[in-house]
């Protein structure tokens, strides 16, 4: 999200999200090999101290139309065509309920 204050939703992102990292991409995470696109400011904050981190993306919410997801959606597609990525994972929360959110990995590429 954008803002802070929003329960475990930033937080448990946020966890997944390392856990991924360490479980699954720990060699190419060591050898640079990972990029990170961050849609929500906080999330692009967390990871930018920790990693390069392309924020371009990060505002894509405040004006959530098909002209403004197009061009993330094409540059991540070329890259994979490319060979530039070999694996293209979003992880999100799903909405159960106001309280509860799931953090899911769903691999787009």
């Amino acid at each position: 999200s954008d803002r802070g204050l929003a329960g475990a939703f930033n937080n448990n992102i946020i966890k997944a999200t390392n856990a991924l990292l360490q479980d699954k991409y720990a060699s190419q995470l060591a050898a640079g090999n990972v990029d990170f696109v961050c849609i929500g400011k906080k999330g692009a904050e967390f990871f930018g101290k920790r990693y390069q981190v392309n924020a371009d993306y990060a505002t894509l919410f405040h004006d959530l139309k098909f002209d403004t997801v197009k061009p993330l959606a094409e540059k991540v597609m070329e890259g994979f065509v490319s060979g530039k990525y070999d694996r293209v994972e979003v992880l999100f929360n799903e909405f159960k309920n106001v309280v509860t959110q799931i953090p899911r990995t769903v691999q787009f590429l």
